[in-house]
């Protein structure tokens, strides 16, 4: 719930205080009655005590408190006396209440009287890693005031896995040991950007790591499943006691042994025998979770080996692939692109944002239009998104706008090496062109013709060289690799960066045969079929 609204709300560089209650889930389940009162309270304190230290309470969510002090003096006073408060509250529960707060300073993006943005960011990671009774602080916060009462923790490697962090606590109170990943067992690679827009996503899929043992990411190349698949990962590397395991099945060849790839990455040891029997053993009784990534040019050999280990040990599966593995175990996911809206914070156009700053652009409102044009024609592609960016280095927004329709000649990066895989738009697409068949090659050429959506009818109609059988396997193929994408409504598309790759396969004629005529019939038929609609009123008959 939003309420930040009132008169004095912070501006500029802030200093935020999160809080919630540590284990109220468990409590809720134990004892709803007694969390009700001692929830009313516990809000009536929070409210209290941060507006009597000149804070402003910008949101609220289940016993979550989220609130902006003009100084970071009033947001640690407030913290102080909040812990104080509610240490000597009376609870109506079995156990008393306890508070973990984070405290994190800078300036956030605004809109529509609330924040938004990394900050915000860093101090919910602040937060989660305390523990109830606990005030932690980041080092930029404690630049800002005098650090006699403080007690540095080290640096520590929190959930956005973007740097770590020298986090402070408030006061000399025992604690344990902060919940950081340092703490953890995993070899999530830190990543160096923060990861823009995928928050439901994060939150969606970790759910769906906790439900099932098997959840696959789908997408075609340039959407993000790599960085969306370590930031899942690092949010539920908590629930996994024998760690979380990040496997890049990049550089594995079809003959190699991967059940010792996925014990390399666990840091297990296999000896002679039968790898695969060896690595079950090791897993057996072991609650871990392995995040295979890139299985699009493995998907058979490794269905076989998640099946088996699915089969014997408790083992968990996140899987990034451009195609599900079919397994009976499988909970697929299509990972989609970033939504596109008419502003700077809407997730593509942010991300956009963020990659003509770095080619030292700055974007104004008055160029907003143009670059929201620009993210529509990208379809959101955070990869397309990238690269584009990077190209008002050289090029201004108009002149990058006018030249979307040469993309995957404009659209690459110079960085050559271990990158390359995802230097150019046209290397990611021509990868997955390599996994058709000659059908799944033809359906898509034909599909490209399309203006806009379509239905599987209008397939039909237009690609009836191909068998009903072989033409409803081909499409199938397309849709399972995300190169047509459909809606609830029966409707399916391509993405306008797919559309124009498949077209530039149009050059050669002998492979289209006799489509264009074909193509051209079905237009006219219903076209002519659309203009006879308003007779239908009058009782007129559709014929011919």
């Amino acid at each position: 719930m939003n309420v930040g609204s009132q008169i004095g709300r912070p501006t500029g560089t802030v200093t935020f205080l999160f809080t919630d209650v540590e284990g109220s889930t468990g409590l809720w389940e134990r004892e709803p009655d007694g969390m009700q009162v001692a929830l009313a309270a516990h809000d009536d304190i929070m409210r209290t005590v941060i507006e009597s230290f000149g804070g402003v309470v910008f949101s609220t969510a289940g016993d979550s408190f989220s609130a902006a002090f003009s100084t970071p003096a009033q947001a640690l006073d407030a913290a102080t006396a909040l812990q104080v408060q509610l240490s000597v509250q009376q609870w109506p529960t079995s156990v008393p209440i306890r508070v973990r707060m984070g405290v994190h300073s800078g300036t956030a993006q605004e809109r529509d009287e609330n924040y938004f943005g990394p900050v915000l960011n860093r101090a919910a990671r602040l937060m989660a890693a305390a523990h109830g009774g606990q005030v932690v602080v980041s080092n930029a916060t404690a630049q800002l005031v005098d650090r006699g009462g403080l007690v540095d923790l080290d640096e520590h490697l929190l959930k956005d896995l973007v740097a770590p962090e020298r986090v402070w606590q408030l006061g000399s109170a025992s604690h344990p040991a902060i919940r950081s990943l340092q703490r953890r067992l995993h070899n999530l690679p830190v990543q160096r950007a923060e990861l823009i827009g995928r928050t439901t996503e994060i939150n969606e899929i970790a759910g769906l790591v906790r439900q099932h043992r098997l959840v696959s990411m789908l997408g075609i190349g340039g959407t993000g499943k790599t960085r969306l698949a370590l930031a899942v990962a690092a949010e539920v590397v908590e629930d996994f006691g024998d760690g979380v395991w990040f496997v890049n099945l990049v550089p594995v060849s079809a003959g190699e042994e991967r059940p010792e790839v996925i014990a390399n990455a666990a840091g297990l040891r296999l000896t002679s025998g039968s790898r695969l029997e060896q690595l079950a053993a090791v897993l057996a009784g072991r609650e871990t979770l392995f995040v295979l990534d890139n299985c699009e040019h493995l998907t058979e050999p490794v269905a076989d080996l998640i099946d088996a280990l699915l089969e014997t040990t408790g083992a968990q599966f996140l899987v990034t692939s451009r195609e599900p593995l079919d397994l009976p175990d499988e909970w697929p996911l299509r990972v989609p692109t970033l939504a596109v809206e008419e502003s700077f914070t809407a997730p593509a156009v942010a991300l956009f944002n963020r990659a003509a700053a770095r080619a030292g652009a700055v974007l104004s409102e008055d160029d907003l239009p143009l670059a929201v044009a620009v993210c529509r024609h990208l379809d959101g592609l955070p990869l397309a998104l990238e690269l584009a960016g990077a190209q008002l280095r050289s090029l201004t927004l108009a002149e990058l706008a006018s030249r979307l329709d040469r993309r995957f000649e404009l659209l690459e990066t110079s960085r050559r090496g271990r990158r390359q895989r995802q230097a150019s738009l046209l290397v990611v697409l021509e990868d997955t062109w390599m996994s058709l068949n000659a059908p799944e090659e033809e359906l898509l050429r034909q599909l490209a013709a399309f203006a806009g959506s379509f239905d599987l009818d209008a397939v039909e109609a237009a690609a009836s060289d191909l068998a009903p059988r072989g033409l409803l396997r081909a499409f199938r193929g397309l849709t399972d690799r995300s190169l047509v994408t459909s809606d609830n409504d029966g409707r399916h598309r391509l993405l306008e960066t797919v559309k124009l790759f498949a077209q530039r396969h149009w050059a050669d004629p002998d492979a289209l045969g006799d489509y264009w005529e074909r193509h051209t019939q079905w237009a006219l038929r219903v076209r002519s079929y659309s203009v006879m609609l308003p007779d239908l009123k009058d009782g007129a008959s559709v014929s011919g």
